[in-house]
């Protein structure tokens, strides 16, 4: 089942998914004290980083000597199954509801329609 991260979670995870090696958790607050006004506690980031391990979107390897992190699936199948959510929470499974609400009810432009139309004859 689906569970939505906060903003938090969210911010720590596009962090992880841009880089392509496993991270310990002193790179990870390393990371965050130098480049952000983040300076969490040690149990602070080790909350947010236990979280993420129980809605598996992430991974920690205990093997090693320091315990690495690394994504358990990437941000394009996180988003996919996010947007999935909404539009079954929201739309009550219409992609067209959810279409007509992305664009405000206005015309597309013919590129856009185009654009959309390959979209969809490739699936």
């Amino acid at each position: 089942m689906f569970q939505q991260l906060s903003d938090t979670e969210l911010i720590i995870m596009e962090y992880l998914w841009s880089q392509n090696i496993p991270k310990t958790f002193s790179e990870i607050k390393a990371f965050f004290e130098a480049t952000t006004n983040k300076n969490w506690k040690k149990q602070t980031l080790s909350t947010f980083l236990l979280r993420l391990v129980k809605k598996r979107v992430l991974y920690a390897n205990h093997q090693e000597a320091k315990v690495t992190y690394y994504p358990a699936l990437s941000s394009e199948e996180y988003y996919q199954q996010y947007t999935s959510q909404i539009i079954q929470t929201s739309f009550h499974g219409s992609l067209t509801s959810f279409i007509s609400a992305f664009t405000g009810n206005k015309k597309l432009s013919a590129s856009d329609k185009e654009e959309l139309m390959d979209f969809l004859k490739g699936l």
